[in-house]
């Protein structure tokens, strides 16, 4: 029977047991920032009624705060609107990966970039920082899980992933083993790889084998409904909560480039019925609901069931924010988030759909959450290399330093009422798990959420892909020390 009504589903379940002892201690007193907070669950006195984060495409702080043109007209005049009355971020990052380890060796340059078979190689000066976790994906996975979930850059070799190298640039040659190390010879100069299996990054998830789906980790939505709230996800011209597919056209203007099932990290811990998987009871609780993937503007779905979309309902009505769910995650499409669009189309879109919920925000005592997925321009201090990904960019889009080894800030505020939410810039270096660590401790979920994750991310076999090495490798361990301590919400963004 088709139903032909799908609310936002609110579940609630049993919590789990904080983290306690030495490990919490140990934790803990590794967070030293100023302006993070070594909290406890529920020590955020604020509890948003309704939380939204919109999620922009690759830019840096620079592209987005203060950009002009050369009239000297602001680019974004309502997304700088918003800015100066937020707390601004002016030192958030997007994750590195690996995380908090920086890697041995340092940016690959090629005599002759053209063949790299035969070519001689040097390296570049030693890297200084972690290197940058790409691409979109990889940090999407970030942002709502804290964890790459084991997708790494398209130069790391990655056994067991079941992508091979192949023959054209930039994916013809691995630059990285699995750590990001650099690969060399016995002389420690650069030594490509060009047989072996290679990082998923982007690519769609539904067609690597190895990959175990739906993903059954600690996730932000499952947190929040575990404990009795409301999640969904809004993602701009997704045709229906069920499409499983790579892409979709934008509908504001049927430009082949719209949807992206990379944008959408939420979709991934969803268990289709064409998965035929039946997962374990311990892990129920991790996955979501097919009603959590929702698209901007109402849906139906193929079986006739209707949902609704972003502040309206199933049948298309406008309806009021404070039936959104206590969090929602917004996505707009490839032509609309800047990745394709322009600047001045995303502005618009901003104006259209999030101004609307900001006011509203402001006298309803909620918070809108606006960031990047990774920045556009990076730094050249792990160097620059001249082949694979930064050899493409530099032949295409000069001085924007390394797109594979580099970083930059990109744009994170936070707005809400103005008792509530301290506007002005801040200074705080945060990434992305610090910001999902604020949410889930605004709503009382973070300590459980960090004992889901060392749970998860310290067992034996990896929970997503049982080729990759899991939590017994000394270099992730390494890493789970590192997110776990870095799983600190930000205390100079709230009054």
């Amino acid at each position: 029977m088709n139903r032909t009504d799908a609310p936002v589903i609110n579940v609630n379940s049993s919590r789990r047991k904080l983290l306690k002892g030495s490990l919490a201690a140990g934790l803990l007193s590794s967070v030293g920032a100023i302006g993070l907070s070594a909290c406890g669950e529920g020590s955020n006195s604020w509890r948003p009624k309704r939380t939204v984060i919109v999620i922009l495409e690759n830019k840096s702080f620079s592209d987005l705060i203060d950009s002009k043109d050369s009239s000297g007209n602001v680019l974004m005049p309502y997304l700088n609107q918003l800015a100066a009355a937020s707390a601004l971020m002016t030192k958030s990052y997007a994750a590195p990966t690996p995380y908090g380890i920086v890697p041995t060796g340092g940016a690959p340059i090629a005599a002759d970039p053209t063949n790299l078979a035969t070519t001689t190689w040097t390296k570049g000066p030693a890297f200084t920082h972690p290197l940058a976790a790409r691409g979109s994906q990889t940090n999407y996975f970030y942002q709502f899980s804290g964890h790459n979930q084991g997708f790494l850059p398209d130069w790391f070799l990655q056994p067991g992933s079941g992508r091979t190298l192949g023959t054209t640039a930039p994916n013809n040659a691995a630059f990285q083993d699995q750590y990001g190390n650099l690969l060399v010879d016995s002389n420690g100069q650069p030594k490509p790889s060009f047989s072996g299996e290679i990082g998923l990054s982007n690519e769609l998830v539904t067609s690597f084998p190895n990959v175990s789906l739906p993903f059954t980790t600690p996730n932000l939505g499952a947190s929040l409904i575990s404990a009795g709230f409301s999640f969904a996800t809004f993602s701009e011209s997704l045709p229906y909560p069920s499409y499983n597919d790579k892409a979709a056209v934008a509908v504001s203007n049927g430009q082949t480039d719209g949807y992206a099932r990379r944008h959408n990290p939420a979709i991934n811990w969803i268990n289709f019925a064409t998965y035929s998987k039946t997962v374990s009871a311990d892990k129920q609780r991790f996955t979501l609901p097919l009603a959590s993937n929702l698209a901007m503007a109402n849906t139906t779905d193929p079986d006739g069931t209707k949902y609704p979309g972003f502040a309206v309902d199933k049948n298309g009505l406008p309806a009021a924010f404070d039936q959104l769910p206590t969090v929602s995650l917004v996505v707009p499409d490839n032509q609309s988030n800047i990745h394709t669009g322009t600047k001045a189309a995303c502005d618009a879109w901003l104006a259209k759909y999030i101004k609307p919920f900001a006011d509203w925000a402001a006298q309803n005592d909620s918070l809108l959450i606006v960031t990047t997925d990774e920045d556009g321009f990076t730094d050249a201090g792990n160097g620059v290399s001249n082949v694979g990904m930064d050899g493409l960019i530099a032949k295409y889009y000069g001085g924007k330093g390394s797109y594979m080894y580099g970083v930059d800030n990109i744009t994170t505020m936070f707005f809400g009422p103005a008792n509530r939410i301290k506007a002005g810039r801040v200074d705080t270096k945060v990434d992305h798990l610090n910001v999902l660590a604020t949410v889930l401790d605004m709503y009382g979920t973070l300590e459980n959420f960090k004992a889901d994750f060392q749970t998860a991310w310290s067992a034996a076999v990896h929970p997503i892909n049982s080729k990759w090495v899991g939590g017994a490798d000394p270099v992730r361990q390494k890493e789970l020390t590192s997110q776990l301590a870095n799983l600190t919400p930000i205390s100079t963004v709230t009054v």
